[in-house]
């Protein structure tokens, strides 16, 4: 199973990738669906350098798409490269998830970190010690 999140996407086992985080060792991808009223004159991510901490970055300022737009869920997955059926995507904001489930992905309503945590080490099959990032 894979996830995905207005704030990151997490994948099941790829061997392909290089190890940069302790999530790409347990083999999970995770990237970003975030919706953005735009990156200029200020860049609200630049901080956080999102390119190089997660494997797909959709700002939905830059591909055209917004969350819950299901061609953005698409837009990630294929960012991704990871089926739709395999992506479990989490989100603060509840109508963003039906359309993702419509979609096939598994869905978590990040309510609670703690909840959020137990459930996508149970979709994922891994602990959270391998699911944070450094």
């Amino acid at each position: 199973m894979k996830a995905c999140s207005s704030t990151s996407a997490v994948s099941s086992p790829q061997t392909s990738s290089p190890p940069r985080a302790p999530t790409v060792n347990a083999g999970v991808r995770v990237g970003v669906i975030t919706n953005s009223w735009g990156t200029a004159p200020y860049d609200p991510y630049a901080a956080y350098q999102l390119d190089q901490q997660f494997d797909a970055v959709v700002i939905s300022s830059q591909v055209g798409l917004r969350k819950p737009e299901p061609a953005v869920y698409r837009r990630a997955a294929d960012e991704l490269a990871i089926p739709l059926g395999r992506i479990v995507f989490v989100d603060d904001i509840a109508a963003n998830l039906q359309p993702a489930h419509e979609l096939g992905m598994a869905v978590i309503h990040h309510v609670d970190p703690a909840r959020t945590v137990r459930e996508l080490e149970r979709l994922l099959g891994l602990s959270a010690r391998l699911l944070r990032r450094p």
